[in-house]
């Protein structure tokens, strides 16, 4: 008999805030890693926890006194202490390097150790401008009244001589964007090469907010990771016929390579731009 549990996985690629839980057929605690190393100066952050069940009202399963670290292919060492429960930083503040490669080890408290393979930073695109458009819509409560929105605009360039992966994290009033739908993934199959413009219709503001949009570049792994997570939390069971699948990601247990690992460790690089929308 098949019973359905609960994975915590954060939409936030450099943060454990904003949480969302999702359907996943699966066995019992298993071990779930979420973890991301950037570009940006910082302590990067390592999230450990485990599978709930769905009837579970506990709260977040999250694993305490594990040993974790990751190393790079210099063999330099970071590593990282439990400052919460189930969140570990890194000691030291460090940013990845785009030349160099990164492995996660985590060794549980049972001493079963987790390792992900060596992870490279991606080359860093950045947003070269940002605006505010405007557009109307009829209204939910009223279908002959237009209503005026306005959504913002990016644009950026697209290097040409490799493939790029993209995700938006985008901020109203340094409150982030974080349902489902809200996650914004992009590869550059159609804009290879080319001066690219990203209309974000879905995301709303009113004169005097303040947009900030982080956008990062990813690994062709971490994209499909991303967009298979994006599938099962948003398209499960509606017309499009997406199947339910288990989001193993890139991790495995070395000590028992039976037991499934859920998350993803990767790494990123980002740019961020600030806008303030003004009433003219």
């Amino acid at each position: 008999m098949r019973k359905i549990y609960y994975l915590l996985i954060s939409l936030v690629l450099l943060g454990c805030e904003d949480p969302i839980q999702i359907d996943l057929t699966a066995d019992a605690n298993l071990v779930v890693v979420q973890g991301w190393i950037s570009n940006q100066v910082t302590n990067q952050e390592i999230v450990l926890s485990r599978t709930q069940g769905f009837n579970d009202q506990s709260g977040p399963s999250l694993i305490m006194g594990a040993r974790v670290s990751v190393i790079n292919n210099q063999s330099d060492q970071f590593i990282f202490q439990q400052n919460e429960d189930g969140i570990y930083r890194s000691n030291v503040e460090f940013r990845g390097v785009d030349s160099l490669f990164y492995q996660l080890e985590v060794i549980l408290p049972d001493g079963d150790t987790i390792v992900s393979p060596f992870e490279s930073v991606p080359r860093i695109v950045t947003i070269d401008s940002l605006i505010f458009r405007q557009d109307e819509e009829l209204s939910d409560d009223n279908a002959n009244l237009l209503e005026t929105f306005n959504f913002p605009v990016s644009w950026a360039q697209d290097p040409p001589d490799i493939r790029n992966y993209y995700r938006w994290r985008i901020f109203r009033n340094d409150t982030l964007f974080s349902a489902p739908n809200d996650l914004e993934l992009l590869d550059d199959s159609a804009i290879n090469g080319n001066f690219f413009p990203n209309e974000f219709r879905s995301f709303r503001y009113e004169f005097g907010d303040t947009l900030t949009m982080e956008m990062q570049t990813l690994s062709e792994d971490a994209f499909d990771f991303l967009t298979l997570l994006k599938n099962q939390t948003t398209l499960l069971g509606t017309a499009s016929g997406t199947l339910p699948a288990t989001i193993s990601g890139n991790l495995r247990n070395r000590t028992d390579p039976d037991q499934i690992v859920l998350g993803f460790f990767g790494c990123i690089s980002s740019s961020s731009s600030e806008l303030v929308l003004l009433d003219e």
